[in-house]
């Protein structure tokens, strides 16, 4: 959780977006970190959540609902969440990547 929308840090401002382009005040799987230095030159970054297949920030039984759906041939996946299930291997949301998102859910 950061504790705004947008802010300074490092000598830097920073915002966080969703993938609906709204303002957000955390990082999730699908959200854009923009930072730009003292220099003027923004650098966006796509953000990726280990475990985070549902985009909401934190890896809990929601997500491991979704890669269970996912991983059974039920729902498509896209590159982002495939990333997210598998700890960034982008091949596909398959056995390997639920169990990946359940040990990742435990944790937290």
């Amino acid at each position: 959780q950061l504790k705004g929308k947008s802010g300074i840090f490092s000598n830097s401002v920073f915002s966080v977006k969703d993938i609906n382009e709204k303002l957000i005040g955390y990082l999730a799987t699908g959200s854009t970190l923009s930072v730009t230095p003292n220099d003027g030159q923004t650098v966006d970054f796509m953000v990726v959540v280990e475990g985070d297949t549902n985009g909401d920030g934190v890896c809990d039984v929601l997500d491991v609902s979704e890669t269970e759906i996912i991983a059974n041939g039920h729902k498509n996946s896209d590159t982002l969440q495939c990333y997210a299930a598998n700890g960034w291997v982008s091949e596909s949301i398959d056995k390997s990547a639920y169990q990946n998102a359940v040990n990742v859910a435990l944790v937290n």
